[in-house]
């Protein structure tokens, strides 16, 4: 029943009985606050009861009206749900959205030679998935590939998971050089102690290294020329190319720098003989000291001429060492000189000059006696 009156209670009025209505108002349901991480997407949904049709649910942000929408916020941000139905009663809720970062992560590939181990790098904390060419994978942080091979070649991808759950993926690319072929080298030798020059080719725009060992570290020298040091006995070395890449051939190519025995043998002149004031041309060359197998040629002067030198080919030197006995003697000097080059088993020359004197001169200032008596 419903009255009017003045202030001071003067003159009720009654107005009779009035009915009133109670509209519930809308009630508004929404989705769970969230955690998100930078880039993923969301679905927010609301929904409501009661209410007098049309209820309208309203979004802030910017968002349109309606019961769900998917977003992507770059930071945490709180979403403000509004329904409002026909009599103007409204309910109002909020959904939070919290965005974590990323995690920052690196991976690291690299330019590598084929047989190298293949080192790849990630940071970035968390968990590490690695993938790649060959159906590569790997959970390390820092996964290594020995004795690569081109197939190891290609792009890698890094996927890093941190403690909210967030993925951060990088890629870094890996290239394998192939190994360049080993150098062509060739043997050298030096008759007696000194020193071998030994050469190597087909490195092309490489560098050649040499070795004094197959395996060790040691490099004696660089360049297709490597002369040693000065030996006393046949030792070998070893070489191998380095490309334009770094990358090293594969195995290094034995050179072996020989020392060939040189003969010991000496020659001896023996001058012609006389008969009374006659000589005779029976000088004898007589080698001592050779060995068997060594060989000999001679020719007359002071330096050895293969040209004039005999005999051709180079002989034997005979068992008695008698290489000449028909050394004719000198007549229009005192003296003369013959060359001789002994060849030793292992094919080194070695050459001496040996002088030859004249005999059955005329001796003076002594004379022979003016008679002879014969004594028996």
């Amino acid at each position: 029943d419903l009255w009017v009156r003045w202030a001071n209670d003067e003159c009720p009025v009654d107005l009779g009985p009035v009915t009133l209505t109670d509209h519930p108002s809308p009630v508004l349901t929404v989705t769970n606050d969230t955690t998100i991480c930078v880039g993923a997407t969301v679905n927010l949904l609301a929904s409501t009861t009661g209410g007098d049709a049309p209820v309208t649910i309203s979004w802030n942000n910017g968002l349109a009206d309606g019961n769900s929408h998917t977003v992507s916020p770059a930071s945490d941000t709180q979403y403000i749900i509004t329904a409002t139905d026909n009599n103007s009663c409204s309910d109002t809720d909020t959904i939070n959205v919290t965005v974590n970062p990323l995690p920052v992560i690196t991976a690291t590939g690299g330019i590598f030679c084929e047989e190298d181990t293949v080192k790849l790098f990630g940071t970035g904390g968390g968990n590490y998935s690695w993938s790649g060419p060959s159906a590569f994978t790997s959970t390390d942080q820092n996964p290594e590939i020995a004795n690569s091979v081109s197939a190891n070649a290609g792009v890698y991808t890094l996927t890093v998971t941190d403690s909210n759950s967030c993925e951060a993926t990088a890629t870094t690319s890996v290239t394998i050089n192939g190994l360049p072929t080993p150098p062509s080298v060739t043997d050298n030798f030096n008759c007696g102690p000194g020193d071998v020059s030994l050469s190597a080719s087909g490195c092309t725009g490489g560098v050649i290294t040499w070795f004094d060992n197959q395996y060790s570290a040691s490099v004696v020298g660089f360049g297709t020329t490597f002369v040693t040091d000065s030996l006393v006995a046949t030792k070998t070395y070893f070489a191998n190319c380095t490309d334009v890449n770094g990358c090293k051939s594969t195995d290094r190519v034995p050179a072996h720098a020989e020392i060939r025995t040189i003969s010991n043998a000496e020659v001896l002149p023996i001058n012609s003989t006389c008969v009374g004031q006659v000589a005779l041309d029976n000088g004898v060359l007589l080698v001592t000291g050779f060995r068997d197998g060594e060989k000999y040629s001679f020719n007359k002067g002071t330096m050895y001429d293969p040209g004039s030198a005999l005999p051709v080919p180079p002989a034997l030197i005979p068992v008695n060492g008698r290489i000449s006995e028909t050394i004719p003697n000198p007549v229009s000097t005192p003296t003369e000189d013959y060359t001789i080059e002994i060849i030793s088993i292992d094919g080194c020359p070695t050459y001496q000059t040996v002088q030859f004197g004249r005999q059955c001169e005329d001796c003076l200032p002594y004379c022979e006696p003016a008679e002879i008596n014969r004594v028996k």
